[in-house]
């Protein structure tokens, strides 16, 4: 619980509680720096695209008028290196200086700040009548007037037979589908059967106890959108660490391209959650294969 609370993910509250109150009481909390701001401030943020800050005061007027305001011009795409700009985004190829290439109709924001868990967590249980298993999962998120919330969950097996997947319908407005990346549009949750993120965790909770082992890549951020403290996991952002080491982390996206030597996340439709679990499943497998050459080669 501690590597998973470093790396952060959810964890229980109750049982990391002590530790918490002796941590802070080393703290002044007269100290300048504790002195709580203003109510006003709790409804600013920090928009997670353009770094703008707005008001979520905003998000209570009519979601289908635009307003100029609220108007975000963004790059989607990464920084890179780049020879005629030094530094260029790859959405576009314009000079990371330049203004965003890309306008949406709201700011977004994610309340991922949090490890600790709260409200509408639930933590998976011992349990006799689910047998062992070792499933991965994949989650689609979109931005809400809440922040960042489940859309689309896909569990599958190692083999790749599919377990679970539905499409999720959030407790809160959505203001941008995330399409682009999540590939689930309005019309997606409009057409097909959806759950609440209380009965995806129901559901959850009888195909997985706390012996389950879970694959997935960063899923601390599915967890925290699935609102579920699991501790048994394989993360394949931990297991192929960046360079710079925490808290950057290689892309799922990359770690196909070199250890399994095919791409994924191609569509222009945004990403497939089976994709991206199965992707998972077969870097650590890739890493099981390759540990045990390794360790043969040292009696050769």
């Amino acid at each position: 619980p501690d590597q998973l609370m470093r790396l952060s993910y959810p964890v229980d509250q109750e049982s990391h509680m002590k530790k918490l109150k002796k941590i802070s009481s080393d703290l002044n909390i007269a100290a300048k720096e504790f002195v709580p701001k203003s109510s006003t401030s709790v409804d600013l943020k920090t928009c997670v695209r353009c770094l703008s800050s707005f008001s979520l005061k905003d998000y209570d007027t009519d979601l289908n008028r635009k307003k100029k305001r609220n108007t975000c011009r963004y790059h989607h795409g990464k920084v890179r290196v780049s020879k005629q700009y030094g530094y260029a985004y790859t959405c576009c190829g314009e000079s990371s200086h330049k203004i965003g290439c890309e306008v949406g109709s709201y700011h977004v924001w994610s309340d991922s700040s949090s490890v600790i868990s709260g409200r509408g967590y639930v933590k998976t249980r011992r349990s006799n009548s689910i047998p062992f298993s070792v499933y991965s999962l994949d989650c689609e998120m979109a931005f809400t007037t809440s922040g960042m919330e489940l859309v689309k969950i896909t569990v599958i097996s190692v083999d790749g037979s599919p377990v679970y997947e539905s499409f999720v319908q959030p407790d809160s407005r959505i203001v941008d589908h995330n399409t682009r990346f999540s590939g689930v549009t309005a019309k997606d949750l409009d057409i097909n059967s959806t759950k609440t993120l209380k009965q995806v965790q129901r559901d959850l909770l009888r195909i997985i106890s706390s012996d389950t082992v879970l694959i997935g890549h960063a899923l601390d951020n599915d967890f925290r959108v699935l609102r579920l403290i699991h501790d048994k996991v394989v993360d394949t952002a931990v297991l192929f660490p960046h360079f710079y080491g925490i808290p950057y982390r290689r892309s799922l996206k990359s770690l196909a391209e070199i250890y399994l030597k095919r791409s994924i996340q191609t569509s222009e439709r945004g990403h497939d959650p089976y994709e991206d679990a199965l992707a998972s499943v077969e870097l650590i497998l890739w890493k099981m294969r390759k540990d045990l050459d390794d360790g043969l080669s040292l009696f050769v």
